[in-house]
């Protein structure tokens, strides 16, 4: 019987043992699982926080855009005033010199007939010279300073802008 005993003894130690190295593995593999999991974690974080930071990068960008547009805006508004006030002498210098030949012609000039067809050539000598003063008409100057304006507005030269006006103001 000591036989049986010992064998029973070694057999249930055998079932102890193999009991316990299964609990071992199964633990194993869980933990395996969890650090798998943690990396997988890990990695998500990490391209999470890389997103953050792109985000956060293009946010002081669009911030920097934004004060930036809102000082070319205020700039803009600076020099289109400027323009305004340009062109505003430049139509009042334009009448003048209008009205200074044709005051001359009519005093010069005794038929109502020839004055009817004077004041045609009158108006024709005027553009004529108002072209060679100023080299074009003011239509076409206003036309070229629109689209003088809108380029530099579309490509942000405001230092080209303050130069024509400058060069504007010295003529």
């Amino acid at each position: 019987m000591e036989s049986h005993t010992y064998l029973f003894l070694f057999v249930l130690q055998l079932v102890f043992t193999v009991a316990v190295l299964l609990a071992l593995l199964h633990e194993k593999r869980l933990q395996k699982q969890l650090e798998k999991k943690n990396e997988q974690l890990l990695t998500e974080l990490l391209n999470l926080r890389g997103e953050i930071q792109a985000m956060r990068s293009t946010y002081l960008t669009f911030t920097g855009k934004i004060v930036r547009i809102s000082v070319s805006t205020t700039t803009a508004s600076e020099e289109l005033k400027k323009l305004i006030s340009a062109t505003e002498k430049l139509k009042k210098e334009l009448e003048r010199i209008k009205a200074v030949p044709f005051q001359d012609h009519k005093e010069t000039t005794s038929q109502a007939e020839t004055v009817v067809t004077r004041k045609s050539d009158v108006k024709q000598q005027s553009q004529e010279k108002e072209k060679t003063t100023n080299g074009c008409s003011l239509w076409t100057f206003l036309k070229f300073m629109f689209f003088f304006l809108s380029f530099c507005l579309v490509h942000d030269n405001w230092g080209g802008i303050k130069n024509f006006i400058r060069r504007l103001w010295k003529k």
